[in-house]
């Protein structure tokens, strides 16, 4: 008994579906106690296994039904929002990505800093005295 701890979450593995490894398979022959608690174990995970099917298989009321399948207004105001927003942004970046009209000029960006790098009349230029 002194090792059963060990294999303790095993136990849930095994009574989970997982194959035994060797050394638990050889501990479940030797230990009526882990061998007793597997069956245990795996009683416990049938029925809550069936208890699950039958809660899943609960048909609904016939209101419950109706009430789904009716649309609800906050879906479609949600929808058309959407449908919107969507609308805006391919205006904007069509226009964006369209370029400018025929008929406008436009004009080239120049850096502010090309006036200062032409070259000048140096400093040590002694005729403009």
């Amino acid at each position: 008994m002194t090792n059963c701890r060990e294999h303790d979450a095993a136990l849930d593995d095994v009574a989970a579906g997982a194959a035994a490894n060797i050394d638990f398979a050889t501990h479940l022959r030797t230990c009526a106690g882990c061998a007793a608690e597997l069956e245990r174990r795996r009683a416990l995970l049938a029925r809550i296994d069936e208890v699950t099917r039958a809660l899943m298989n609960v048909s609904l009321s016939a209101d419950i039904v109706v009430h789904v399948d009716r649309p609800q207004p906050w879906r479609i105001a949600v929808v058309g929002a959407v449908l919107a927003a969507a609308l805006v942004v391919l205006f904007v970046a069509g226009h964006v990505l369209r370029g400018p009209v025929s008929g406008q000029t436009v004009v080239t960006w120049q850096s502010p800093t090309a006036d200062l790098l032409r070259p000048t009349e140096s400093v040590l230029d002694t005729r403009a005295l």
